[in-house]
């Protein structure tokens, strides 16, 4: 049934039309449709990435691609220095600006390509990075991988949940990074340790595979 619902989720995204609006929801029906889907299927797997991060008190957290901010009420519950989301949709840009005042610190939020971060992040300025289904959209990932060893310090941890049965049939010009092994061999590379694990949330569709990663020193 899992891979069912999966291939059938690939197919529904295996149009550039669609692929365009789960990288950025637009404001017509195909974007409200997109946005619908993400919220469903999403909020709980963002919500369930950040507490798997164990976030302390006093850290820098980095997230890239932060939607709607599904994951920022977990995140300001562990207390930290700064929260710092990179988000290239207008629409959810605006919809984190209207979330930040109900959070205990004010989030920093970004429109800025996640390639080039070094106006708001020194070196080292990270210590916990979260990604929910953004990786298949950072192109070119090598690229990505060295300026996320760059603003993360040694011993840094970071979580990139993917749902790649789900996208492996979509639009690859949209949909690049889809192979959790090769993913992870990228960021082996680029100085991360890196571990992968099943997230069972009981639904296929919530269901994640968590690729846990470490700034090596």
């Amino acid at each position: 049934m899992a891979d069912k619902l999966s291939r059938l989720m690939g197919a529904f995204m295996n149009t550039s039309i669609i692929a365009r609006n789960m990288r950025e929801p637009g404001t017509g029906l195909l974007g409200r449709l997109a946005r619908g889907m993400m919220e469903r299927n999403n909020r709980l797997s963002a919500q369930d990435a950040a507490r798997r991060l164990e976030i302390s008190a006093g850290h820098c957290v980095l997230e890239l691609g932060p939607g709607s901010g599904w994951a920022w009420p977990e995140i300001a519950k562990a207390n930290p220095s700064r929260l710092v989301g990179v988000e290239i949709s207008d629409r959810f840009r605006r919809e984190l600006a209207e979330l930040a005042p109900s959070l205990p610190l004010r989030p920093e939020i970004y429109d800025t390509d996640a390639l080039e971060m070094r106006s708001f992040l020194d070196d080292g300025a990270v210590d916990r990075l979260l990604a929910v289904n953004v990786v298949y959209f950072l192109d070119p990932l090598p690229a990505y991988v060295a300026e996320l060893a760059r603003v993360l310090k040694p011993g840094a941890r970071g979580l990139l949940a993917g749902k790649f049965l789900a996208v492996a049939g979509a639009q690859p010009e949209i949909f690049v990074n889809t192979d959790p092994d090769a993913i992870s061999e990228c960021f082996a590379a680029g100085g991360f340790s890196v571990k992968s694990e099943e997230i069972d949330l009981g639904s296929p569709a919530r269901s994640y595979t968590a690729l846990h990663l470490e700034r090596k020193n």
